[in-house]
């Protein structure tokens, strides 16, 4: 009750000055602004003093989107590596890399032609990594499945009986479509570090591995497919996230539309 707006304000500052990045400082405030609002609610507090004080200011980087002709490059460069399966899969599902790691065969309904995403793979204290279901109302709903995502998978199929035959004994089976060499949870850090020295050989250093869930927002958009079914797709909670996709392709929308008119026209 005696926490002011200047009080947080100073502990802002105290943290950005001792290094911290205006994102995570900005993170603090977020979760201190949650509690407070609670705390309003339940009339502990007469203020939210987190929610008057003024959040850091954040350098905007400007987001690349994959266009369609960078996303056919994309799945060449890399065939026969063997992250293309989940390359594959969590481009053409829009999936988080902890959903994909995440992934069971078990989800996966190739006949009916749809995917249930259930399962992320998560680390932590104490326990390693784990595989925990996703809360998300959001996440009973299932995907689409892409051609070129079955296609993907009954390849990955083969790599991991291979992998099983390798392993022997030491294979403990936990049903994942891209387990470990000894079937258990892949650690997100390898498989960031493995795409991270792919993407620059390709030539494409920029596409971070949650690029790849973006590049699916905005081969959606420039497929002309409306913005709340990709909404839906990539299971956005709100759908301001749908629409910065959305927006940053706009230009690129624009110059087909364009196109289109002088096709239109006969030019």
């Amino acid at each position: 009750a005696k926490l002011t707006p200047q009080d947080v304000q100073r502990y802002m500052n105290q943290k950005l000055a001792a290094g911290l990045s205006a994102r995570t400082v900005a993170g603090h405030r977020a979760v201190l602004r949650k509690a407070l609002n609670d705390a309003l609610a339940w009339g502990i507090v007469a203020r939210n003093a987190a929610e008057l004080a003024s959040p850091p200011k954040q350098p905007k980087h400007e987001r690349r989107y994959l266009t369609p002709d960078e996303a056919k490059y994309l799945l060449t460069a890399i065939q026969g590596h063997r992250l293309e399966p989940l390359v594959i899969t969590a481009l053409g599902l829009g999936l988080r890399q902890a959903g994909v790691l995440g992934l069971r065969w078990e989800d996966i309904d190739e006949e009916a032609g749809v995917v249930w995403p259930r399962m992320q793979v998560q680390r932590l204290r104490g326990q390693g990594l784990v595989l925990r279901e996703l809360k998300s109302a959001k996440s009973a709903t299932p995907l689409p499945l892409p051609d070129v995502v079955a296609a993907a998978l009954r390849q990955q199929r083969k790599r991991v009986l291979e992998m099983r035959l390798a392993a022997g004994p030491a294979w403990r089976e936990h049903g994942l479509v891209f387990p470990s060499e000894v079937g258990t949870p892949q650690e997100p850090r390898n498989v960031a570090r493995a795409w991270d020295r792919l993407r620059r050989q390709i030539g494409m250093p920029w596409l971070g591995m949650h690029g790849l869930r973006h590049g699916f927002g905005s081969l959606l958009a420039a497929r002309g497919v409306h913005p709340r079914v990709a909404m839906e797709l990539m299971r956005h909670s709100q759908f301001s996230l749908t629409m910065e996709i959305y927006t940053h392709v706009a230009p690129e929308l624009a110059r087909e539309a364009v196109r289109e008119i002088d096709r239109a026209l006969g030019s």
